[in-house]
């Protein structure tokens, strides 16, 4: 296989869309290499891009001639990243799953209180509050749960620097009603082989705690053994941990596991009242993802011949 550039192929999102599912599923290939979790070097406004590079070479340097592919659902909606990635790897093959944009935030907005990065409110007053502005200015990341919904603005970005053809677009549905039909469809896209059905695409991942109490206990663990920089827009282990703080996160993670299995499991449901709010908020940028590329989430799913 030649090699032009730093990375063969990228699942560049959406966040909170799926795409775990689809990367574990390619990891099992045996024509692909992909790095493990994900590497967010593209996005890092401290790095050059030469630093860029020979972090890549390195990580793909077991990659003996497989594609060498890398995952980051933050990419896609992030505007300076598409520039970085033409520059280091201009014929970059790069998968996007989409999801209702909807559910999308109400998932990310769970996952930001999971993990420390938004304050442990009940679904319906937090996405409210968010979708307010309101924690915008102490909490860094909290405007991604609202712009990494509007899907056609990011893919506009890619496409300023990417040819269509190197985009591959599919959605959270479509790879929920037939995962095999899908995946068969992004290893045509990437030159692979078809016909594999590999257990991480249809594996359970990214348990979810979704009440508050559970919530509240996943964030105190992540307190315990992370510092969070100004605005939490990071985090870094804690180094070097005492054993209170350690045996404070274990307590923290025990109760967590505990509270998951015995509190309300499923996801909370929005009003019709803020589903509708958050609706206007993408509604335009839905009405130009149909016409641009044909994604309609309130259609049936398309399932790939």
């Amino acid at each position: 296989m030649s090699r032009t550039g730093v990375v063969d192929a990228i699942v560049i999102g959406a966040q909170k869309a799926g795409s775990t599912s689809l990367q574990a599923g390619l990891a099992e290939h045996g024509d692909v290499f992909m790095t493990e979790g994900e590497d967010p070097v593209f996005e890092r406004t401290d790095l050059t891009p030469d630093q860029m590079a020979a972090h890549l070479a390195k990580a793909f340097a077991p990659a003996a001639g497989r594609l060498r592919m890398l995952k980051r659902p933050n990419y896609l909606c992030l505007p300076h990243v598409p520039a970085v990635v033409a520059g280091l790897a201009p014929q970059a093959k790069l998968i996007v799953v989409l999801r209702d944009p909807v559910k999308r935030a109400l998932s990310a907005y769970i996952h930001m209180q999971r993990f420390g990065f938004l304050p442990v409110e009940p679904a319906e007053q937090g996405l409210a509050r968010l979708f307010d502005g309101a924690y915008d200015t102490e909490w860094a990341r909290a405007s991604e749960v609202r712009t990494f919904g509007r899907y056609a603005e990011g893919l506009a970005a890619w496409t300023a620097h990417f040819p269509r053809q190197h985009i591959w677009v599919t959605t959270f549905e479509q790879l929920i009603a037939d995962p095999g039909a899908i995946f068969d469809d992004a290893c045509t896209f990437l030159g692979i082989a078809t016909g594999e059905r590999p257990d991480g695409l249809t594996r359970v991942h990214n348990e979810g705690a979704y009440d508050p109490a559970s919530l509240a206990a996943f964030a105190r663990v992540n307190a315990a053994f992370f510092r969070y920089a100004p605005g939490r827009m990071h985090r870094r282990f804690r180094l070097p941990l005492n054993p209170l703080t350690i045996l404070d996160g274990l307590l923290a993670l025990q109760a967590a596991r505990a509270l998951r299995k015995t509190s309300a499991a499923a996801k909370p449901k929005l009003s019709a009242a803020l589903t509708e709010r958050l609706s206007a908020y993408y509604a335009d940028d839905l009405a130009r993802l149909d016409a641009e590329w044909g994604i309609r989430f309130s259609a049936v799913p398309r399932i790939a011949a």
